[in-house]
């Protein structure tokens, strides 16, 4: 009589725990969700005839310089969620004048349930 019930016992503390384990394992699917990525990196020349937006013609700041962007789009989809990420970085480099250059950050956030 012990030993079955020391058997009884184990395959009853085996349930106890695989129980749980094959309705998280079950609800998987339900649960299903997508992680995107979406890296992008951009360049560009940028020409400036006003920089100080003068109403005088006789003092005019000209610029031309670089303008460097990278920004990733991260985003999370489910079922009942939808939520987004997007930090930026600009970079803006002019050689005539560099008390005109600046970097620019900013980051952007969604959520919807």
């Amino acid at each position: 009589m012990v030993i079955k019930r020391r058997k009884f016992s184990s395959i009853r503390t085996a349930t106890r725990f695989c129980s749980p384990l094959l309705v998280a394992a079950a609800a998987l699917p339900a649960y299903a969700q997508d992680w995107q990525f979406s890296p992008e990196i951009a360049a560009g020349y940028e020409f400036d005839d006003n920089a100080e937006l003068s109403i005088r013609t006789d003092d005019v700041v000209e610029l031309n310089g670089l303008l460097a962007e990278a920004s990733v789009d991260i985003g999370y989809l489910s079922e009942t969620t939808e939520f987004g990420f997007t930090p930026l970085v600009r970079r803006r480099t002019y050689s005539g004048d560099p008390d005109f250059d600046a970097t620019d950050i900013d980051a952007r956030m969604r959520y919807q349930f």
